[in-house]
C-alpha cells in the first residue's frame, strides 16, 4: 500500500524507490554523483587556466568580463563573517580571498562553489573597533547557549536510534 496525500481534489502518491541501509553508498549508487563533481572540478580548472591566460594579456576584470561577453557584477557588503558573496550564494572561499584582498587589485581567479570567480575589491573599511577577545568569546557563548538545547536533544536522538514512523499513519 502507497501512503497517498489529498491536496484538495488532486492526490499525491508516493513510492519508495530504494532503500540505502546504514553506513556509506556503494560507488555504483553514487557513480553519477561522483561524475558530476569531476566533471564540474575539471570545468573549473579549464576557466582558471583560459581566465589566467585572459588576465595576463589584459589584467582588468571589465576586459576579462567583455572577453566573456558579461557584465562586472558587484558583491556589497563582504566581509570575513559573511555567509553570502552577493548574487552568487554561499562562497566561502571568494568570500576568504575577498576578505584579505589588496584594494583595487585583480585577483587571480579563485575556484567557488558555484564557478570561478576574478575579483578585485573597490572598498575595504576596517573595523575601528580594536579585537576584543573577551567580547568575542561572549558572543560564541551567547550563539551555542541558543543551538545547544536543540543539539543535545538530537545527539540523544540519535543516540536511541529512533526510527521516525509517522508518515505511515495519517
Amino acid at each position: 500500500m502507497f501512503p497517498m496525500l489529498s491536496t484538495g481534489t488532486q492526490f499525491v502518491v508516493a513510492t519508495t524507490t530504494e532503500i540505502n541501509e546504514k553506513g556509506y553508498k556503494s560507488v555504483e549508487k553514487v557513480t553519477d554523483q561522483l561524475r558530476a563533481e569531476l566533471i564540474k572540478d575539471k570545468k573549473a580548472d579549464l576557466m582558471i587556466k583560459d581566465f589566467s591566460a585572459q588576465l595576463a594579456k589584459t589584467p582588468s576584470l571589465e576586459a576579462l568580463a567583455s572577453t566573456l561577453g558579461d557584465s562586472v557584477k558587484i558583491a556589497a557588503g563582504v566581509n570575513f563573517a559573511a555567509y553570502q558573496f552577493g548574487s552568487a550564494g554561499m562562497e566561502p572561499a571568494v568570500i576568504g580571498k575577498a576578505s584579505v584582498a589588496v584594494l583595487g587589485k585583480v585577483s587571480s581567479p579563485i575556484k567557488g562553489n558555484a564557478g570561478v570567480f576574478v575579483i578585485s575589491t573597490s572598498n575595504k573599511q576596517e573595523n575601528p573597533q580594536p579585537y576584543n577577545e573577551k567580547m568575542e568569546i561572549m558572543q560564541l557563548n551567547g550563539r551555542m547557549s541558543y543551538s545547544l538545547p536543540y543539539t543535545v536533544i538530537q545527539d540523544l536522538k540519535d543516540k536511541a536510534e529512533i526510527v521516525d514512523n509517522r508518515f505511515n499513519f495519517f
